[in-house]
């Protein structure tokens, strides 16, 4: 089972399937899901302490599958949510391993604009990182407005909204309440 799921996310994110044929599985879901909290919260680990990264992680992937769930049904296709959810999740979690990297190399650069903010003005981010963090972060846009287009049966354009609203709702929503643990 896990060589089938690797194999669709590899092909979600080549552009070469959509969510339909992610693998539909109570077993599908829960490996993706444990994978999703735990890549999450390695990413959010970074710049945050242990338990309001836990909780960023939580919440932003349940923001972005209620969201997610919400869209499909407003669109009447409910029964499409677990492998749409599925995908977002796997391709996310990929796209996310591959940006450990080059977050690791700017984490203490963000950190220290963070606690002083007047460095944010003086110092650069390394511009290499950044660059390999924009096209990451514009390709992982591509692959869930892709996913959203071909679950909500709409045009790119519409899929690429769907997708913009989705990850700007979770990560505020996520940052807000983390936030609250932090203060």
């Amino acid at each position: 089972m896990l060589t089938e799921l690797a194999r669709t996310t590899l092909k979600l994110l080549q552009f070469r399937a959509g969510p339909q044929d992610f693998p539909f599985s109570l077993q599908a879901t829960r490996t993706v899901v444990m994978v999703a909290v735990a890549v999450s919260y390695f990413q959010y680990r970074l710049t945050l302490p242990p338990l309001p990264a836990l909780v960023h992680a939580l919440v932003s992937l349940g923001v972005m599958a209620a969201l997610t769930w919400q869209l499909l049904n407003w669109r009447r296709v409910g029964n499409r949510a677990q492998q749409t959810i599925n995908s977002l999740f796997a391709t996310g979690s990929a796209l996310t391993i591959l940006l450990l990297p080059l977050l690791t190399a700017v984490a203490p650069q963000i950190i220290k604009m963070a606690e002083t903010p007047d460095t944010a003005t003086t110092e650069a981010l390394p511009p290499l990182p950044m660059l390999g963090l924009l096209a990451l972060s514009l390709w992982s846009l591509a692959v869930s407005a892709n996913i959203y287009r071909h679950a909500l049966n709409l045009p790119l354009m519409m899929g690429l909204l769907a997708s913009l609203f989705t990850a700007l709702v979770s990560v505020s929503v996520a940052g807000t309440i983390s936030g609250l643990l932090i203060d």
